[in-house]
């Protein structure tokens, strides 16, 4: 069985390889529908440009910080091949998100479980796929399984080292995407629910808290002082919370962003955009608090259809259905090709499932968090867009490993 697993490992190996060199130098690969890579590019060539963190010289924070700022640090390095450095980085970010899966297998079942995660961590179709692109999921990944990795090591030591480190992960990831501000209230939560002492939870928890606002307290500056104190986090918000219930899956298929422009008088292309057309509309923070107000009327409206609405945006998330039934602006083969992965996905899923209940009983303190951990994020999303894409940085890898931990032993024990 044994060689069978590195084998596999060599081939998923092999796998990212070609995809980077598939994609080679070009923004935009073969395969990809677009996203927002033209975003992250915009704003990394204005910082390049001395124009600062800035959309046709205004101030942005429509976009978290941490991925423009590392395109704009390789277009510095490299301005001709920096998307090659970039895919580079992200294949050992590939690697790396591997490894610390594998880490987190051994520890919750032993060191022959470790190899069977990582390949299947590897060879996970939303992992091979976004290898290649000029977008955050990669670098996401691994932000949150190492956050796991911290989480699982302050369950069990909770020493103040390990809280804090928990809490500057949960914070980073934060500025590498805003879907992930929750990691921090949860990462508190759980150190509160889940402490193995009876008294001074609430000190650990303080610590986690305090770590990932010092990490998010220069982005914090930066935006109260370019906003004038009118934005603190993100301006994005009020927008995604309208797509939320106008376009609940964020596919942008035909004739998708039409209500949302019609709602709002503007649309995403409006703002992230560098053309002089952009100066007509007014400053971010101020087209937050309008989308916020749309969004609040929106949602009061909706009434019952909000029931209908959220298992439509469950279903896209969880079980990957809007990769399924709503990829009509991609060629058949791209389609072909969607469909494929998701019912691998589904497989994995299956067994990940397994992998939990077995984990239930090695250690029932960590499936117990794993368990909140995926009803908070679920929680916190149901408001706004939800889609395959947003769900896979924040579980794909660990689905993976729970995946690799459903093998039965005996299977790992026969090619000793």
């Amino acid at each position: 069985m044994k060689w069978m697993l590195r084998s596999a490992l060599i081939l998923a190996i092999l796998a990212h390889l070609a995809v980077m060199v598939v994609a080679g130098n070009r923004i935009n690969t073969p395969w990809s529908a677009g996203g927002d890579t033209g975003a992250y590019v915009g704003i990394a060539q204005n910082l390049i440009a001395g124009d600062g963190y800035t959309l046709a010289h205004e101030p942005t924070a429509f976009r978290p910080p941490l991925y423009p700022l590392l395109l704009a640090l390789l277009m510095r390095v490299s301005p001709i091949h920096w998307p090659v450095l970039l895919r580079i980085l992200q294949f050992a970010a590939c690697i790396a998100t591997a490894l610390i899966c594998g880490k987190l297998a051994a520890r919750w079942f032993g060191n022959d479980y470790a190899l069977p995660s990582e390949v299947i961590v590897l060879l996970f179709p939303t992992t091979l796929f976004f290898s290649g692109e000029i977008l955050t999921e990669c670098f996401a990944s691994l932000l949150v399984v190492a956050f796991l990795l911290a989480l699982d090591t302050a369950l069990r030591t909770e020493e103040i080292f390990s809280l804090a480190t928990l809490g500057t992960l949960a914070g980073i990831a934060a500025l590498e995407r805003f879907n992930m501000l929750p990691l921090i209230p949860f990462a508190a939560l759980v150190t509160l629910i889940f402490s193995l002492k009876d008294t001074g939870s609430w000190r650990r928890s303080a610590v986690v808290l305090i770590a990932a606002t010092i990490v998010l307290a220069p982005w914090l500056i930066h935006n109260a002082i370019a906003f004038h104190g009118k934005a603190t986090y993100s301006t994005h918000g009020g927008f995604a919370a309208v797509e939320g219930i106008l376009m609940p899956l964020g596919r942008t298929q035909p004739g998708e962003a039409e209500p949302i422009r019609n709602a709002l008088g503007w649309g995403l292309r409006d703002v992230e955009t560098d053309k002089p057309t952009r100066a007509g509309l007014r400053d971010e923070a101020a087209l937050n608090s309008q989308a916020w107000h749309v969004a609040s009327m929106l949602w009061w409206h909706a009434g019952w259809r909000v029931l209908p609405l959220f298992t439509e945006k469950f279903s896209a998330f969880w079980f990957s259905t809007d990769q399924v039934f709503y990829t009509q602006s991609l060629a058949r083969r791209g389609r072909l090709a969607r469909k494929a992965g998701v019912a691998v996905y589904w497989v994995a899923l299956v067994l990940a499932v397994l992998g939990w209940s077995r984990l239930c009983r090695t250690n029932p303190r960590m499936a117990k968090s794993l368990m909140l951990y995926a009803a908070v994020l679920t929680a916190f999303h149901l408001p706004l867009t939800m889609n395959t894409r947003l769900r896979v940085p924040l579980f794909d890898p660990l689905l993976a490993t729970l995946a690799g931990c459903s093998i039965h032993r005996s299977w790992l024990s026969e090619s000793r």
